[in-house]
């Protein structure tokens, strides 16, 4: 699979801003297959937390990304479909914290929404979530068929 902007992965390894994050260096992962609601968004993120706070002590992070493209797989991926799943995994890796989404949607064109003029400086309501989730974190991609995210956060900068 093909991961396109300011992430390059490959089967073993994602390369963010010259940085190379091992993917069989798993230290610790939290996986979750998720109903498309509300509620299960909410859960999802109180047991990441959990989750992280478990494992990182020390590491305050602001899940406000993370629940975002929760929110975005659900609303517009799976469109609230009782018959669709969203699947979340939370990685720790080194010094870094991977967020990996992926809905049953059909995909969007993400390319256009991870531009900034057309989405934070337009009277467009839509896509500030992207762009903002982007600039907030080390580094976001999607792929190719825009139903899967990949948010990165460098530990040592949160």
């Amino acid at each position: 699979m093909e991961y396109i902007n300011s992430l390059v992965m490959t089967d073993n390894h994602i390369i963010v801003n010259d940085i190379v994050i091992n993917l069989n260096k798993v230290e610790a992962s939290f996986t979750k297959e998720m109903e498309s609601s509300f509620k299960a968004i909410k859960q999802t993120v109180e047991q990441a937390n959990d989750f992280l706070r478990l494992h990182l002590n020390s590491v305050c992070l602001n899940l406000w990304c993370f629940e975002e493209m929760l929110a975005n797989a659900i609303e517009h991926g799976n469109s609230f479909s009782a018959n669709k799943k969203a699947f979340v995994e939370v990685k720790i890796i080194d010094n870094f914290i991977v967020f990996i989404i992926t809905d049953e949607g059909e995909g969007f064109d993400w390319r256009k929404q991870m531009a900034f003029k057309s989405c934070l400086l337009a009277d467009n309501e839509r896509g500030r979530g992207v762009v903002m989730s982007k600039m907030l974190s080390t580094g976001m991609t999607y792929n190719e068929k825009g139903n899967q995210v990949i948010i990165i956060y460098n530990i040592s900068q949160v």
